[in-house]
């Protein structure tokens, strides 16, 4: 059993490490697209436009660009070398967005410019849907404390009035109905909070 727990504590932290990487990267992807535009627009070739544009940026972003530029420069297709990024949200549009420009021409600059606006604006919704459902994700946090809370705080005060609650049918009827009310509340807020993040 200790065993079992031991894997289960690696692999949280493996897969907590991992959305802490994909979160940080979600977050340097309108630098990311902006840094490839600015190196593009001086007129570099795809390569070295990536591994110029990766010395403006920290990593992730900046190990990602350094190793699309040296295989880009291997002769490697520029959107294949971006494969790492399409792991954070946004990213696949950074990469369709150069795969589209290599076949069929266009503006990579201004597209990759836009892009960057809309995922800075993307970043900018998140941040706001985190403040807004910040109240109902506390308050299923809290729900489930307050009728214990309650309890015990009836119980340092009056120790007989909490015995009919748990000895007699209708004090154990009124504490399951009770339980289930709060589980339903939880679920409530819960869907909310989940319901105003899609």
């Amino acid at each position: 059993m200790h065993e079992r727990s031991l894997i289960g504590a690696a692999v949280d932290r493996r897969f907590g490490a991992h959305r802490r990487l994909q979160a940080q990267l979600a977050a340097q992807l309108p630098d990311t697209a902006r840094a490839i535009a600015r190196s593009y627009a001086a007129g570099l070739p795809f390569g070295t436009a990536c591994r110029r544009a990766a010395d403006s940026l920290d990593d992730p972003a900046a190990s990602i660009l350094r190793t699309a530029g040296l295989e880009a420069e291997r002769g490697r297709v520029p959107a294949d070398t971006l494969v790492a990024l399409a792991y954070a949200p946004g990213g696949g549009l950074i990469r369709g967005a150069i795969a589209v420009n290599a076949e069929l021409g266009g503006d990579l600059v201004r597209a990759l410019e836009a892009l960057a606006e809309g995922l800075d604006d993307r970043e900018r919704l998140r941040g706001e849907i985190a403040v807004a459902t910040a109240q109902a994700r506390f308050a299923s946090r809290v729900v489930p404390a307050v009728p214990l809370l309650a309890l015990g705080l009836l119980g340092a005060i009056s120790p007989a009035a909490v015995l009919p609650l748990l000895t007699t049918t209708p004090g154990r009827l009124l504490v399951v109905v009770s339980a289930l009310l709060d589980l339903a509340a939880i679920l409530l807020l819960r869907g909310i909070a989940r319901g105003v993040q899609r």
